[in-house]
């Protein structure tokens, strides 16, 4: 008999296409996750103290159709009245952090975990949002809400959790800091050059939306392949059984006929 459990390959064919898309998927899809986590948690206090801000800022450094273009993003602009912050937001966890010349470390407990400075990241993007509002009233804010305290050997734009309200703190409003933030705020409201620089900036970096697609694309691909393979399968199967059918059948009436012969 023909085994029909074969049937049963395509739910095994689509399992394996689902698992292929969440475990190339799995990293970035997490990271996306804690980072905008923790960019909320920023974003919290801003509302919560009423600081105007924008969020997920596309600059370019160099522009578009220079042999050399660039694109940064800049997680969050806020006004805090006398200034405008120049936020990157980290999601990194832990106890404290310090630093020294060779790079930045994250302690939990006894445990220390080195991370890379981020200041000269966030340095590119000072120089991208004073092409647009000004070299005057633009500060750095490296946030790291998931952090307690700091230790010894960071810059003074490092801001952990208990130091995020001093680095943000609203003030009275100063004209010209209002014209510069008025500044980011028109260029980051112009969705269509918004979308040249992500779209840009994803082929620079490779974004989430490049490594889910790529993942998805993977995973659809075996998705579309599966009905063929299981075809197949089947077909070499059905052939098989068939030929043994027909050599049986065959075996039998050689044997019956040599028997009428007798």
């Amino acid at each position: 008999m023909v085994n029909f459990s074969v049937f049963a390959e395509p739910a095994a064919f689509a399992g394996m296409a689902a698992a292929s898309i969440l475990f190339l998927a799995r990293r970035p899809i997490i990271n996306q996750i804690k980072g905008t986590r923790a960019e909320k948690k920023v974003i919290a206090y801003l509302k919560k103290q009423q600081i105007p801000f924008l969020t997920n800022v596309f600059i370019p450094v160099k522009p578009l159709g220079h042999e050399q273009a660039s694109v940064t993003e800049i997680d969050i602009v806020a006004f805090v009245g006398h200034a405008v912050a120049i936020i990157e937001v980290k999601a990194w966890r832990g106890n404290d952090i310090c630093g020294d010349t060779a790079g930045w470390y994250i302690r939990n407990g006894k445990k220390a975990t080195g991370r890379q400075a981020v200041t000269g990241q966030q340095s590119k993007h000072l120089r991208a949002a004073t092409a647009i509002a000004g070299p005057d009233h633009l500060y750095s804010v490296i946030a790291l809400p998931n952090i307690a305290t700091s230790g010894p050997g960071l810059p003074d734009a490092v801001a952990t959790a208990a130091e995020i309200p001093g680095a943000l703190t609203a003030t009275a409003d100063d004209p010209e800091a209002h014209a510069a933030f008025a500044a980011l705020a028109s260029f980051a409201a112009d969705k269509k050059q918004q979308a040249l620089l992500r779209k840009a900036h994803a082929v620079q970096v490779g974004s989430l939306r490049r490594a889910v697609a790529k993942a998805i694309g993977t995973g659809l691909l075996s998705a579309l392949l599966a009905p063929i393979f299981f075809l197949a399968s089947f077909v070499m199967r059905l052939a098989v059984y068939l030929i043994g059918y027909a050599v049986g059948l065959a075996i039998l009436a050689g044997l019956l006929a040599l028997i009428m012969n007798l």
